[in-house]
């Protein structure tokens, strides 16, 4: 909220369950990222851990890279500034994605005509991105599986805990649970 602003702006914040979040970046820092910067050194961490054990290596490398802080501190900003529409990715990709993405762009104040929306909508699913249905998983492509709510083919009991401890409230003050 703090970055300079010109007059006329508006901030579009997409939030994603932070739990698939962690399940994306496993999958992504070890298999399909382009190893730059550190991701080979963690990629190379990630082989030569369990899944269970690389899940919660994780939680805390994004807990220290300052993800959920961030993701936490999106959560209030239409209360402060009126100019910031915050959306969750599960409803773009959802049944009601209609309606999420005419929200983006009444909000962003874009007139697009109302029989051009969806078909610039579908030339983007993740079928077509992909070339594969939602829910069949590539682990190692960078479109792996297309599904909201994976994490829970992921987390056990020590990686829930490990994640509930870390990241506190933030799936309440997004409303994932």
């Amino acid at each position: 909220m703090t970055i300079p602003k010109p007059a006329c702006y508006k901030t579009i914040f997409v939030m994603r369950d932070p739990r698939d979040v962690v399940v994306s970046w496993y999958y992504s820092s070890k298999f399909s990222h382009p190893t730059i910067g550190p991701i080979e050194r963690i990629r190379q961490d990630l082989q030569r851990r369990s899944q269970a054990d690389g899940l919660l290596f994780t939680i805390d490398h994004l807990a220290d890279f300052g993800l959920f802080e961030a993701q936490r501190s999106w959560s209030d900003a239409p209360a402060i500034d009126a100019n910031v529409l915050l959306l969750r990715y599960e409803d773009l990709v959802g049944p009601d994605g209609l309606a999420s993405i005419e929200r983006l762009l009444l909000h962003c104040d874009i007139r697009i005509p109302a029989n051009e929306v969806e078909p610039l909508m579908r030339a983007h699913t993740f079928e077509k991105l992909s070339g594969r249905v939602r829910g069949n998983e590539d682990t190692h492509a960078h479109y792996r599986k297309g599904i909201a709510g994976d994490w829970r083919n992921h987390f056990n009991d020590a990686i829930q805990a490990r994640f509930t401890q870390t990241t506190g409230d933030l799936i309440e003050r997004w409303r994932y649970e």
